[in-house]
Order: C-alpha cells, then structure tokens, then sequence
C-alpha cells in the first residue's frame, strides 16, 4: 500500500459559489505544475510547434488593424469575446489545427483545457517571461458572488493598574476575545445558508500522486501496469491496478476532465471538435 499522503486544500476559503468552478481551476493548475515536473517535454511542445501559429495569426491581425484602424477582420478579438476561445476558432484555423494536433498527441484534447491553453498562448504573447518559463494562464474568468458578514469590532474596559496584574487582565481580554471572535464567526456562517442561491462548504482536496498517475496515464500514454511497475521501482511503497485507476479517475473527476482515454493506443478522432 501506499503510505499515507497528506492531501492538499484547493480553495483558501470556507465558502463557494454553487455554480463556482474555482476548484476545478485550480486543481488543473496543479496538474501544470505536475506536469512540468513529469512530463516536461508537454509544454516544451505547446512553446515550439503551437505557439509560432498563434504568434502569425497576432501579426496578421495586427497588420489588419493599422491598415484599417479597427478590429474588423481580425480573428482573435472575436474569439476572446467567446465564452469558450476553443469553439470559437474557425475550422480551418492554422492555429486550430496546429493545436488540435498537439493536443491529440497528449490526449488533452479535452474543450475547457484547449480553452485555458489557447489563453495560455495569449499571456506567452505578451509577456516573453512567462513563455520562457512556461508560464500558465492566471486569470480565472469566472464570476464569484460575494457574500460579506458585518465588521468585527471588540472592546472592553482599560486595565485597572490597582485592581489587576497585567497577567491576569491580558489573559482576561484574551478569553474575551476568543469568545467574541468565536460569536462573530458562528454568526457570519449562518449567510452562507441564507444567501440565494446557498454557498456550498470549499472542501475538496487533491492528492499529487493521483495528478503524477494521470499525468502519467492520460498525457505520456502510459498503462496502468506501467506506472504501477514505476511506483515499485522508485519508491518503496506497493500498490494495485486498482489503486491507480481509481487515482486517475480521482484526479480527473478534480480537474472536470471529459475525455479520459480508455486504453493504451492514443485515441485520434477523425474531426475537430
């Protein structure tokens, strides 16, 4: 068996959105900084064969700007328009198809994930840093519903030097504190039941050994035996078939991926989707 793992908190705080896909995004951030580590060559790809299309079709838009003095015409303001920059690219995009065949190589080719990618090559684009470190896309586009307790103040009477120690009236405040702070926040949890629609508790976790087998399973094109063998040979630690599959589909299920491959040989469709 594997030794206990100390699993990890997404959210940093209590409270979520119902319809918040928060934690999946940042669960997939993690999966970068897996991958970065298991399988370096997936971004290394993403910056060599995919990113030169993205930076042609920039200059063509470009050019079409200065010659026309607006937007119309150009190709990538409209996709950055769209709900999902994926579906937006046109069929016959140069950038499409170069990304659809990275994509197809990793089995990445999950919708949200080209999504995120296609942003991706957007920050690369403007800030040569984060393409030199392989920087991932930052910015989480979704909307968060704030819902904020009133302001905290405590008080109490000044130390009576004559009547007190200064140790027996700090332990004093500090009591009376713990208790207010206590109240206020008993107090405050009760909007997230109250507020419409009612805030869900941020509680889901990630474990990286499940996001190292993914990594692993979905994006290298390795079998489960594979990686088992790998587990015993690195580590000393033992495990099943079994414990690797339901890691991978953990993982997954995390990261809100849809298209889990389903066995060994990369699975290659015969059209953009």
């Amino acid at each position: 068996m594997v030794t206990n793992e100390r699993r990890r908190r997404l959210a940093s705080s209590d409270y979520l959105s119902p319809d918040s896909d928060l934690e999946a995004w940042l669960a997939r951030h993690e999966l970068i900084e897996v991958v970065k580590r298991v399988l370096p060559e997936f971004l290394e790809r993403l910056s060599a064969e995919v990113f030169p299309a993205y930076q042609r079709l920039a200059k063509k838009d470009s050019k079409l700007r200065k010659r026309r003095s607006t937007t119309t015409g150009e190709l990538l303001p409209g996709i950055w328009a769209s709900a999902n920059a994926w579906n937006a690219l046109p069929k016959n995009c140069e950038l499409r198809t170069s990304l659809w065949e990275w994509a197809t190589k990793f089995n990445a080719q999950d919708p949200k994930f080209l999504d995120e990618t296609l942003r991706t090559l957007r920050s690369w684009h403007a800030n040569a840093d984060w393409r030199k470190n392989l920087r991932w896309h930052a910015v989480h586009g979704g909307r968060r519903e704030r819902v904020i307790g009133e302001g905290f103040a405590f008080e109490c009477h000044g130390w009576d030097l004559t009547l007190s120690s200064w140790k027996e009236y700090s332990a004093w405040v500090r009591h009376r504190f713990a208790t207010a702070l206590s109240d206020y926040g008993t107090k405050t949890r009760k909007l997230a039941a109250e507020s419409k629609p009612p805030l869900t508790p941020a509680r889901r976790e990630y474990s990286q050994l499940n996001l190292e087998w993914f990594v692993q399973y979905q994006f290298a094109g390795m079998a489960r035996p594979e990686i088992v063998e790998g587990v015993a040979e690195t580590t000393l630690n033992s495990i099943d078939d079994s414990t690797v599959s339901k890691g991978i589909k953990a993982a997954a299920k995390l990261i809100g991926w849809t298209c889990l491959r389903t066995s060994r040989k990369t699975q290659e469709t015969a059209q953009f989707s």
